[in-house]
């Protein structure tokens, strides 16, 4: 009797084994190990839909998230005001960053503004820095406490040619980095 109770607990024992590996086999990635969207939690998966659907650009390069934010589209024309009818969008960009600065030890946000070659030189650079302050304030204000850097770049940079009017509204922008 005393083979046979053991012979029962080594099949126990190795069903109990077998069965934990088993387990173990179909865990499913946290973000942190595979940064794909689908790994991040709904609700931050629905802000960047909603982010993504107001007209600021989403690019994802493994952990690094960039935001392109049209001045066009976000700003009066021709100034550093931001327009008051995209306070919801940057409430959501920076209700994103708050949560997902959190996959970092050391989180920063940059945040760069760029023009067209309409203007002069001086003039670029000084509007692109107010572009990308203007973000930074807002972004700051929702809570992104994070380290934020602000630059204003004027005309560098260009992603379009400027020969073109559809070239300069892409080349006047602002992207938000997450890093």
């Amino acid at each position: 009797m005393n083979k046979w109770i053991r012979s029962f607990f080594c099949i126990a024992l190795l069903t109990a084994l077998f069965s934990g590996l088993n387990a173990c086999s179909h865990h499913t990635p946290t973000y942190v190990e595979d940064p794909v969207l689908q790994n991040l939690p709904d609700h931050e998966r629905r802000l960047i839909a909603e982010i993504d659907m107001s007209g600021i650009q989403v690019i994802k390069q493994g952990m690094r998230f960039i935001f392109v934010i049209p001045t066009d589209g976000f700003f009066e024309h021709d100034t550093h005001e931001l327009r008051s009818d995209r306070d919801k969008d940057l409430d959501r960009l920076a209700e994103f960053i708050v949560r997902y600065t959190h996959y970092f030890v050391h989180p920063r946000v940059t945040v760069t503004g760029y023009t067209d070659k309409v203007w002069l030189n001086p003039a670029r650079r000084k509007l692109s820095k107010r572009y990308a302050d203007a973000i930074a304030l807002i972004l700051q204000e929702d809570g992104v406490s994070s380290v934020i850097s602000v630059r204003g770049e004027g005309a560098k940079h260009p992603i379009a040619s400027n020969k073109y009017p559809m070239g300069t509204a892409f080349n006047k922008r602002v992207e938000v980095i997450i890093h």
